[in-house]
């Protein structure tokens, strides 16, 4: 088995947040463009930059995808909206 070398392993590391961030911009892109049909685990990882496995570890798959899409949009819906 291959060892990483230090560096690998630093750049590998990335905070849970910008992970997660990433891959719902880029469902969040995909969905908006495209459709449903077009909102794949392999498509939004690739767009994003990141494995599938990466996808699955976050959100267990397109359906947690989803459904993390429809609670960001439900959640800026009950938000208090500013005076025009």
């Amino acid at each position: 088995m291959a060892k990483l070398s230090a560096k690998s392993k630093q750049a590998s590391v990335i905070p849970s947040n910008d992970v997660g961030a990433a891959l719902l911009s880029a469902a969040r892109q995909i969905f908006e463009s495209e459709g449903l049909p077009a909102l794949t685990v392999r498509r939004v990882a690739d767009e994003a930059g990141y494995t599938t496995m990466q996808v699955y570890s976050r959100y267990n798959g397109k359906d947690g995808l989803l459904q993390a899409l429809f609670d960001e949009g439900f959640e800026a819906l009950t938000q208090p909206q500013a005076a025009v």
